[in-house]
């Protein structure tokens, strides 16, 4: 993704699809993750490739 790109992606409604897209789905994940306490973290290099990451919160294991 360009940098102009990745300033944008967790803006809803923001779409490279056009008509084929809503721009929802980053969006909801990134509403998602703060909800829960989380992280997104995305990482993008033009022409190689984008990597999203979901950083969840550790939780004690019930015993």
């Amino acid at each position: 993704m360009t940098p102009e790109i990745l300033r944008k992606v967790l803006d809803p409604f923001f779409t490279t699809k056009g008509e084929n897209g809503t721009g929802m789905g980053l969006a909801q994940v990134h509403a998602f993750m703060q909800m829960v306490g989380g992280h997104l973290r995305i990482a993008s290099e033009r022409e190689t490739g984008t990597t999203v990451d979901l950083l969840f919160p550790s939780t004690e294991a019930v015993a």
